[in-house]
């Protein structure tokens, strides 16, 4: 029972989608920076990323309520075999393993009293994530400015979505008895903070993809229109996110391909 709430927690299909992340930012520093890489480092780095992603559920499980300490030893096992196998490719890209960890830590603990928290650890857990695949890449050093703006055009796109999540789950929070920001302030505000979060992304994706600048702004309007289409028709927010998902996808796809 407690084994199979273990692997429950873990929430394998979400840590392979948030695998994408590192896999983007792996990606990205190959094509940006002409890395050299096998295809070994693509096993190890998606071996450390679901182990990490899998790791923060598990924890989050125990902060959520269930107060069980085998959830925090299970995390703590997980983030060490996690860091383990990034330390195998570069000594110190052990580190961000235990940061990402650390950067959700703060999260569950520090948010309930600062709701400022709940946006800027997902800002900081969004960037960390990038860096975990692109330092598998380019080894420990960040050459230049545009892989910063990258980094944050993934953190900003990746705490809009969040935003987007909290204001779909505000009745099922409700239920278990979870005060989230959409509760907190109301979604219109929230959708605000979303949106005011897409554009701050695509303005650092506006920064980078200066030769396909015509793309950004299509893709801009296109999110505009479809949110707006959406908001009048009152349809469910799932299509919302499933479509703004997809141009985000568009835009990374551009980032490897066209940078």
């Amino acid at each position: 029972m407690v084994f199979k709430s273990i692997v429950s927690s873990m929430r394998i299909k979400d840590s392979i989608f948030l695998s994408g992340i590192p896999l983007f930012g792996f990606l990205y520093g190959v094509k940006a920076q002409k890395a050299q890489w096998e295809y070994t480092d693509i096993i190890l780095l998606l071996i450390a990323s679901l182990l990490c992603a899998s790791s923060v559920f598990v924890m989050g499980r125990y902060f959520e309520g269930n107060r069980n300490k085998i959830y925090i030893i299970i995390s703590i096992i997980l983030i060490l075999i996690s860091s383990a196998t990034a330390y195998y490719r570069y000594h110190k890209l052990a580190l961000i393993p235990s940061a990402i960890l650390l950067n959700w830590f703060a999260y569950h603990t520090i948010r309930k009293k600062f709701y400022i928290f709940d946006i800027l650890l997902h800002i900081s857990g969004g960037m960390l994530a990038f860096l975990l695949g692109l330092l598998f890449s380019v080894g420990m050093y960040i050459p230049t400015k545009e892989i910063y703006y990258t980094g944050l055009f993934i953190a900003f796109a990746f705490t809009g979505g969040y935003m987007i999540d909290l204001i779909e789950d505000i009745e099922e929070d409700k239920r278990e008895g979870k005060k989230n920001l959409a509760e907190k302030f109301g979604i219109f505000p929230v959708h605000l903070i979303s949106l005011i979060m897409f554009s701050i992304a695509y303005f650092f994706a506006f920064l980078v993809l200066t030769s396909i600048r015509w793309l950004i702004i299509s893709l801009v309007c296109a999110h505009l229109v479809i949110l707006i289409t959406l908001t009048i028709k009152k349809v469910n927010l799932h299509l919302y996110r499933q479509t703004y998902r997809v141009i985000f996808i568009i835009m990374g796809v551009a980032y490897i391909i066209l940078h």
